[in-house]
């Protein structure tokens, strides 16, 4: 029994091994081509200029080449982009060992996920007397991304990044003009149009755009609108009706030709190059567009402050040709009856609450320099004229009931002016004010309405509107008792 127990275990040994030697075997990879050809390509519908194939080919000696082949649709010619990078012998062997412990020989060809959109990728692999091809849109494999992944890292995203905009440019300067010259623009139209979000009350919840239409004859128009303008292909509708302004008033005026041709120079130079969309790699928050028109077709670019710098040149040369006190005068002008017309008429800001104090101060104070205990001197004021300053509790501070406060009537005349500097300054803040001194005490302005509160804060506030109602309110006491009250307070909340 020993002796066959050892044979039938040596037997499963010999196996053993030779399954290990067959599985460590190595790929002989092929030297007279590269022996591994990476692609990606988007699946669309895009802009023409992304619609081609990016390739990485290495081969056995460490040329890494990084082009494209385009696609049936995009001419091409023998000087396209490419970069060439050389990878060391240990890198070369990373990547065999890569391939290999994906087993990427194994892998079944298609790889994809059902989808009518994302992006496909592939992997060649090419072996003594073998090619293997595994790829598809929007490949779901671990083992086939890992290899895809692995030979894209090798190139520097910086590199790679400079490369797609000159194929990019590339292709536009072999494509665009190709079908379309481009300069026929529109005769009867703005044939260009750039327009601003912008906010008024200094709210971004107040949107509102200036568009500036420049024509052919030179005519340009700066009109404040509820939204960005808009091309409409064939409708019959005048242009100026398209958007629904916000302020009749618009600005006017003539650019000469030598400005004019200076713009369409800009455009061919730059326009037809940029995306449809552009990112700004901080976010940005104000949308901005420029639109070109042409007699039967139309381009938009448009970006949250876009900050390429194609899309500048356009921009900006349009905004030098405005007169820079004019256009912000006018601008003053449209903020200004953007509020009045909203704020104080549409949305009742005027209907100050009844049932209790329709105006609130709140003014954060320290305990000692040093201290993180804090507490607030409060002022509220009602409709009848009635002012009450209080102490309140803040953090580690309690205020017991006892504690003194100061009442006073106000006049009419002190009442009105109170909630004059309310309907002229509040509704411009902003919910928050950052205090450029940085301090953390925060003040604090409520209004009461009679189906709405809201709250202005401020960190040791500097802004003009915050400080004239917040002094106002402070000076209808009288000086010398309200610091007479301030001791007090000290003196009851340190006890």
């Amino acid at each position: 029994m020993r002796r066959k127990t050892l044979v039938i275990s040596s037997t499963v040994y010999l196996v053993f091994i030779i399954l290990m030697i067959g599985c460590a075997k190595k790929y002989n990879y092929a030297t007279d081509e590269p022996f591994v050809i990476a692609t990606s390509y988007s699946a669309g519908p895009d802009d023409y200029r992304n619609m081609y194939d990016r390739n990485i080919s290495i081969d056995q000696d460490g040329n890494l080449v990084l082009y494209t082949t385009g696609n049936s649709d995009i001419v091409l010619g023998d000087d396209v982009p490419m970069l060439e990078v050389q990878l060391d012998e240990a890198q070369v062997i990373e990547i065999e060992d890569v391939i290999q412990e994906q087993n990427f020989l194994s892998l079944r060809d298609d790889v994809s996920t059902p989808s009518e959109d994302g992006g496909y990728g592939y992997v060649t692999v090419n072996v003594e007397n073998k090619s293997k091809e595994v790829g598809g849109l929007n490949p779901d494999d671990p083992q086939f991304n890992e290899v895809h992944r692995y030979i894209f890292s090798l190139v520097d995203d910086d590199d790679f990044t400079e490369w797609k905009e000159e194929v990019e440019e590339y292709i536009w300067e072999r494509n665009s003009l190709r079908t379309n010259e481009k300069t026929d623009y529109h005769e009867e139209e703005p044939f260009l149009i750039l327009s601003l979000e912008r906010y008024w009350g200094d709210s971004s919840r107040n949107v509102y755009y200036h568009n500036i239409l420049i024509d052919l004859d030179g005519n340009l128009v700066v009109s404040a609108d509820e939204s960005a303008y808009e091309y409409i292909e064939d409708d019959g509708t005048d242009s100026e009706n398209r958007v629904q302004d916000v302020y009749a008033r618009t600005i006017e005026m003539q650019v000469d030709d030598k400005k004019l041709e200076k713009l369409q120079e800009l455009i061919q130079m730059h326009f037809w190059k940029l995306n449809e969309s552009i990112a700004n790699s901080d976010g940005g928050s104000k949308r901005e567009s420029i639109t070109v028109q042409l007699t039967d077709e139309a381009k938009e670019v448009r970006g949250s402050d876009p900050d390429h710098h194609r899309f500048l040149a356009i921009r900006d040369e349009i905004m030098d040709i405005l007169d820079k006190e004019t256009y912000e005068a006018w601008e003053d002008e449209v903020n200004e009856d953007l509020w009045e017309k909203n704020e104080l008429n549409s949305n009742k800001k005027t209907d100050y609450s009844e049932d209790g104090p329709f105006l609130v101060l709140n003014m954060e104070e320290k305990i000692a320099e040093d201290s993180i205990s804090r507490y607030y001197h409060q002022v509220s004021i009602n409709m009848d004229g009635k002012l009450v300053l209080a102490a309140e509790m803040g953090l580690g501070v309690e205020i017991d009931d006892d504690a003194p406060v100061i009442e006073k009537q106000l006049s009419d005349n002190e009442l009105e002016k109170v909630k004059g500097l309310i309907e002229a300054y509040f509704w411009k803040l902003e919910d928050f004010n950052y205090g450029a001194s940085g301090e953390r005490q925060m003040d604090e302005i409520i209004i009461h309405l009679t189906d709405d509160t809201i709250r202005v804060r401020s960190n040791n506030p500097d802004d003009d509107k915050f400080l004239s109602i917040r002094n106002e309110v402070i000076n209808s006491m009288d000086e010398d008792a309200r610091k007479a009250w301030e001791k007090e307070i000290e003196k009851h909340v340190s006890e």
